[in-house]
Order: C-alpha cells, then sequence, then structure tokens
C-alpha cells in the first residue's frame, strides 16, 4: 500500500511492504531503495513483528561506499 499526502511542495509517501520468511531459518536481507537526485529521505524504519528498526541516515556525500542515489538498510 502507497500513500501520499501532499502540503504545498512536499510531498509525505508512505509505503507499506509485506515479506514472509519462508524458511525455517531466519534471514539477512539488504533493503536498496533508489531515489532520483532532487529527493530527500527524512526517515526509514522496517518492523519486523512486534518490533521496529529505525534507520541511521547519513548525508550522501559522507557515505563512500553507496550509490548517491540508493540507500541501504542492514536489519
Amino acid at each position: 500500500a502507497v500513500d501520499v499526502r501532499v502540503q504545498g511542495h512536499v510531498a509525505t509517501v508512505t509505503s507499506t511492504l509485506l515479506y514472509v520468511n519462508g524458511e525455517e531459518r531466519p534471514l539477512e536481507a539488504v533493503f536498496v531503495f533508489p531515489l532520483p537526485g532532487e529527493c530527500a529521505l527524512c526517515h526509514f524504519s522496517a518492523k519486523l513483528g512486534d518490533t521496529e528498526v529505525v534507520a541511521k541516515l547519513q548525508d550522501k556525500q559522507k557515505v563512500n561506499h553507496l550509490n548517491d542515489t540508493d540507500l541501504c538498510l542492514h536489519v
């Protein structure tokens, strides 16, 4: 599901994705979310069961190992 709210020149987009682990053991995953260069990300989190993991956002110019338009969250 995607929810979009626009106020002035700012759009807030909330996207809800559901992934189910069909394996018998926990999996490690990397989530890559491509963004156009003119976008800004102010919050990113993932819910794992009842636990919410909140990403620590960093200035893209200080993160050398990421592509300029990608944000990676390692959970």
